[in-house]
């Protein structure tokens, strides 16, 4: 794209001076998504609008004991978000007290393995690669029985998957996913400024689109650039009338922040 004279672009790594209107960047997201970007981007001159399209909501914990007394004895966890760790991973230490050195904990991103710790697992265990297909790879050989806490919008692919592969699976839905209330004016006259919109799943696009209504959605679809996180979330983005739809690199803020800082500077151009 060409460049004008007076253009303010800089690229990642200096600062960028964004449009007048705030905010330069709209997350949708839970609000644990992503905790620190907003720092990273102040750093660079740019503010972040999060609207919290996506509220976890825990299942009875009566519920969710029931099913692991049916299951039985475990010795592994597979943890694909954050949420799951309040809901489940934090309860569970606290009952069983110390946990127990046989069972194992897989996390599915940086932010989740960050969490897991964050919880009192002191050992966590990571796949090369994004996304729940590397831990899948990784846990093939030996037969396990597999704990897999999820939301009830994440679907039971990655249960039937490991299920295929031998495992014992208990595919546990231990919160689920509503949508925030819906913006007031302000707030949508501040949302429809954005020049990046960042949708972290395809429930927080679903969700935005209801909270914000068809006029303001439209408006985004039409003015502002759209990164997502995972192949999942494009491919909700394309359905929803999105053309076009960058798919970050990582969800780990440290890769994140740059690209989304390179898409920002050719959004201002």
């Amino acid at each position: 794209m060409r460049e004008r004279g007076s253009s303010s672009r800089r690229w990642p790594g200096r600062k960028i001076v964004p449009d007048r209107r705030p905010p330069a960047v709209l997350l949708l997201s839970s609000r644990t998504t992503l905790p620190t970007l907003g720092a990273g981007l102040a750093r660079n001159g740019i503010r972040l609008q999060r609207v919290e399209a996506v509220v976890p909501s825990p299942v009875p914990p009566a519920n969710i004991a029931r099913q692991l007394e049916r299951f039985g004895p475990f010795d592994t966890v597979a943890v694909t978000s954050k949420a799951a760790v309040e809901a489940f991973v934090r309860p569970w230490l606290r009952d069983v007290g110390v946990r127990p050195a046989s069972v194992e904990f897989w996390a599915v991103g940086n932010e989740t393995e960050r969490a897991l710790r964050t919880a009192g697992v002191a050992r966590v265990r990571r796949a090369n690669g994004e996304g729940a297909e590397p831990v899948r790879r990784a846990l093939a050989g030996r037969r396990r029985r597999i704990v897999l806490p999820r939301s009830d919008r994440a679907g039971p692919r990655f249960g039937r998957e490991l299920a295929a592969h031998g495992h014992a699976v208990l595919d546990l839905r231990v919160y689920r996913i509503r949508p925030g209330p819906r913006l007031d004016a302000d707030a949508q006259r501040s949302a429809r400024a954005a020049r990046v919109v960042v949708a972290a799943s395809p429930s927080a696009i679903s969700h935005f689109r209801r909270m914000v209504g068809p006029g303001t959605f439209r408006h985004l679809i039409r003015s502002a650039r759209w990164v997502v996180l995972g192949p999942r979330t494009a491919k909700a983005a394309r359905g929803h009338g999105l053309r076009e739809v960058g798919v970050a690199p990582s969800a780990s803020v440290q890769r994140f922040t740059p690209y989304l800082l390179g898409v920002l500077a050719h959004a201002t151009d």
